[in-house]
């Protein structure tokens, strides 16, 4: 019968006698079993390292334009059988109001709008162009998601009062002389 310290695996006794440990080292590490002295801290770095970038990545994801708002929209200005628009079905799930951001949008104005701070600025250019617009999606207290719009592809700019919320989210639209989707009024529920 052999005693729990035989065998030759690690960790194991050598065999030569109960309770006696090998001396193996595995990387990184010193014979005696021990990280070596600071490496909890470069541990500690990397992974504070690594939270950081996730998280500055997840930040940037979410100050970015939403390509699949923008790809349901186009969906819903497409069917083109009829000149209404449920925007009730485009967006986050969840929210409760939105609001077109047109050009020449401040910050400060963005957020009388919202009824809360909101940074269009490091978002978009709105501000600065004339061609564009942002539609964001909120449920009162943040922004949950938002897209950029050219005007050219469905303008939304003429819109009164510019916010509106989901259960009144029906828009009727047509087209301009020049061939452009504008969205010119509420349509009936």
């Amino acid at each position: 019968m052999k005693s729990s310290g035989a065998g030759p695996g690690p960790c194991r006794g050598r065999g030569d006698g109960p309770g006696r440990q090998e001396n193996r080292a595995l990387p990184g590490q010193r014979p005696s079993g021990r990280p070596p002295a600071g490496a909890g801290r470069y541990t500690a770095l990397a992974l504070a390292s690594a939270l950081a970038l996730g998280l500055g990545l997840g930040l940037a994801a979410c100050s970015q334009s939403d390509a699949f708002i923008g790809a349901q929209l186009d969906h819903q200005l497409r069917q083109g059988s009829t000149p209404t628009l449920d925007l009730a079905q485009v967006g986050p799930a969840n929210w409760t109001r939105a609001c077109v951001l047109g050009p020449g949008t401040s910050d400060a104005r963005a957020a009388e709008l919202l009824g809360f701070p909101w940074e269009l600025g490091r978002r978009s250019d709105v501000a600065r162009r004339d061609d564009r617009f942002v539609l964001a999606f909120s449920d009162g207290r943040k922004v949950l998601g938002f897209v950029e719009r050219m005007r050219a592809d469905g303008d939304f700019t003429t819109l009164q009062p510019p916010c509106f919320a989901r259960d009144a989210a029906r828009f009727v639209t047509r087209r301009d002389a020049g061939g452009r989707l504008a969205v010119s009024g509420r349509a009936a529920p």
